[in-house]
């Protein structure tokens, strides 16, 4: 809300698309990786940990209590700053539900021992700490992940800039190298941090099964074999493929994976492609998409590619495909999509007639395929 007051309506959404945005979350990401990992230590600073505990402590009743919860994860900055951080992110970009969730989950598991040792109080004198060296371990294995995690943000800020260096190809190499030091450290065949696996149980070895099984996956994406959907849409689309979708057109071909190939032409200027649409007696379809967003990527990969939907897309429309969140005109189009549509949301897909009034208007995943058609008629 607060975004939104001081950004304007598309206040989220700028927020969240801004390269150097991006950069700043992948590098928190990686501080957090690092953190976990050992490398460092985040620590809250000594003072403010001073002064609260002291205000803490003249408060009485409820406000007490909740004043010392508050030293309480002061004090264990250290443990949690990864985890909360990293739940905090994510509702930067927009996503609220599993960070609510997530922080209600972190401050039950947070509060429960107190709970329970408050209603039997004898369980503290039998109480030990069990976290033991696997503690150590799960804490390696979170900062790998939170370092693949990083990696999906430095290619957003990439792709908002249109540099092209952290492409497709260099986010899965980076993923598979990690599932490589993951499965090896969990083998206790490599040290991370002076800390290696002596003796490897079941669930390190079930785990590592995973991790080796990822990364054998992401060689073939390397290798140019098509990956899930799900995969593909947090991986950096091809930006060579989305020029060559604005400027080609040519007819579907059938590839080894038997799914059919497509290079639809795409206008990036509605002004162009409903003059088009005059001379052709055509619909016109706007594509509002971003280079960043992770939901379109989904509908190119699973709906824009089905054999129905590419037939419609050649026979009866214009297409123009609008990105909101990089490129020359971005502001422009952003703008077009607030004043002309009243939201912000991506995907967001409209239908005009030649004479440019709006038939039919969708914001977000539409699925199945036969759904999307629906619509589209």
């Amino acid at each position: 809300m607060l975004l939104s007051v001081i950004l304007g309506a598309a206040g989220a959404v700028q927020f969240a698309t801004n390269g150097w945005i991006n950069l700043a979350i992948g590098l928190m990401f990686t501080l957090f990786a690092f953190s976990l990992m050992g490398f460092l230590q985040l620590t809250a600073p000594g003072g403010l940990t001073n002064i609260v505990d002291r205000w803490s402590r003249q408060l009485r009743g409820t406000f007490g209590v909740l004043a010392m919860g508050l030293v309480f994860t002061l004090t264990s900055f250290t443990c949690t700053v990864q985890f909360v951080g990293t739940m905090l992110i994510a509702a930067s970009q927009g996503m609220w539900f599993w960070p609510v969730l997530g922080m209600l989950v972190f401050s039950t598991v947070f509060a429960f021992p107190f709970f329970l040792l408050g209603l039997f109080p004898r369980l503290i004198q039998k109480m030990h700490s069990k976290s033991g060296s696997w503690m150590e371990h799960l804490k390696i294995i979170l900062g790998l992940l939170e370092l693949a995690a990083a990696f999906k943000f430095f290619s957003n800020a990439d792709l908002v800039w249109q540099w092209g260096l952290i492409n497709r190809e260099f986010v899965l190499a980076a993923w598979v190298i990690l599932c490589l030091i993951g499965t090896l450290y969990l083998l206790g065949m490599l040290k991370i941090h002076h800390v290696r696996i002596i003796k490897t149980g079941s669930a390190g070895f079930v785990t590592a099964f995973v991790f080796a099984a990822l990364g054998i996956y992401l060689v073939r994406g390397l290798a140019g074999v098509q990956l899930n959907p799900w995969v593909d849409t947090f991986l950096p689309p091809d930006l060579q493929i989305l020029e060559q979708n604005k400027r080609a057109f040519s007819e579907s071909t059938d590839t080894v994976s038997g799914m059919k190939a497509h290079s639809l032409s795409w206008h990036n200027n509605l002004s162009d492609a409903l003059e088009q649409a005059k001379v052709e007696n055509k619909h016109v379809f706007i594509d509002f998409t971003g280079y960043t967003c992770i939901n379109c990527r989904w509908m190119e990969k699973n709906i824009f590619s089905h054999p129905d939907v590419i037939e419609l897309f050649k026979n009866k429309f214009v297409l123009v495909q609008l990105f909101t969140d990089g490129g020359e005109k971005a502001a422009e189009n952003q703008q077009i999509q607030i004043s002309r549509f009243q939201t912000v949301a991506l995907p967001l897909y409209v239908i005009l007639d030649a004479s440019d009034n709006v038939l039919a208007k969708r914001a977000g995943i539409i699925k199945p395929a036969e759904k999307f058609l629906q619509f589209m008629n």
